[in-house]
Order: C-alpha cells, then structure tokens, then sequence
C-alpha cells in the first residue's frame, strides 16, 4: 500500500489486513457470570479479553467456537451471543492510514 510515494505496507493481502487489525470473537453471556467466563476462557488462548458490560470480546479467534461455548456450558454459563469478528480490507485500510498520519504527526 502506497500513499503519496510512501510505502506503508506491503505482502499478501491476508498478511497485511491481519497484522493491521485483530479479529476475534464477542461473547455475550449474563453479566453475573463475566468473572467466572474470563477465567473459563483463560485457558483457551484467545489472546487478551476485554470487558465491555456482559460482553466479553477476544483479540484472537478460534477456528472452532464451537469450543468456547462447550467450554462454558460444562461450567453451566450459557452463552447469550457468540460473534465471530473478522478484520476486513477496509477496517485495515483505515488503520493502516491512521497509524501513518500518527506517525508523521510525532
């Protein structure tokens, strides 16, 4: 990816939309059962969780969720949502324009 002459980056283009952007997944459960689903999913290599009210989101997908509601189900957390989030090329294409107009800034 060129922008004004200057290379921002470059490689196939999977390579590039994921080293720009994460994808992971969002999961929604009740909020008294967040804590005991951080500790559930710790294990399971998702990358960093984050919180945002009852909904707990990975930096990492998995390529089975199904094992992520298995997990929690065996523990007696029903899952009320389960999202997969993938990185698209524009998501991408804005970070990538983002981080250099950051940069030239400093």
């Amino acid at each position: 990816m060129l922008r004004k002459g200057e290379l921002l980056a470059q490689g196939p283009l999977e390579d590039v939309v994921a080293a720009a952007i994460s994808s992971g997944h969002r999961i929604e459960v009740a909020s008294s059962e967040v804590e005991a689903t951080l500790r559930i999913l710790e294990p399971l290599r998702l990358g960093e969780l984050t919180v945002d009210g009852a909904v707990v989101s990975t930096t990492k997908h998995s390529d089975n969720p199904s094992q992520i509601s298995r997990a929690l189900a065996n523990e007696g957390i029903y899952v009320r949502q389960l999202r997969t989030e993938r990185a698209t090329l524009e998501a991408a294409f804005l970070k990538i324009i983002e981080k250099a107009d950051s940069g030239a800034g400093a």
